[in-house]
């Protein structure tokens, strides 16, 4: 039988996470289809458009072109304060900027840790479900 838990090698130390640990901790269900496809280029979608209405606000071209989401930008999106008349869609904008943070930063982090791959962006589409 395989094992259902996964050894992580963080810069400080090895640890050992069991989906069940997920869920606890950090309260999302584990349950479901995993988050895979092929990589996702730039110039297969329009992307600026699909990134203002996900996030609030539109990347540079530099960063659209490499296929990456720079967690800087979502960052600096995130210092500025929300109205307190903000939309139910301004609220799931800001949510969605933070789920990559949490991913690219904490849970899944490149050697840089300052970006992820567009792959992972089209699961935030629905972040109510």
């Amino acid at each position: 039988m395989a094992s259902r838990d996964h050894t992580f090698h963080f810069p400080i130390v090895e640890v050992t996470v069991t989906l069940q640990d997920v869920e606890v901790i950090l309260g999302l269900k584990v349950d479901g289809e995993p988050v895979t496809g092929p990589e996702v280029k730039p110039e297969n979608k329009s992307w600026g458009p699909y990134l203002l209405w996900l996030f609030g606000f539109c990347l540079s071209e530099a960063h659209v072109a490499d296929g990456k989401l720079y967690l800087t930008d979502l960052y600096a999106h995130l210092n500025n304060a929300i109205s307190s008349t903000a939309s139910m869609e301004e609220h799931l904008q800001r949510v969605r900027c933070l789920v990559p943070c949490m991913l690219g930063g904490l849970l899944f982090p490149d050697s840089n840790r300052d970006s992820i791959p567009f792959l992972l962006v089209g699961p935030l589409e629905d972040v109510e479900s």
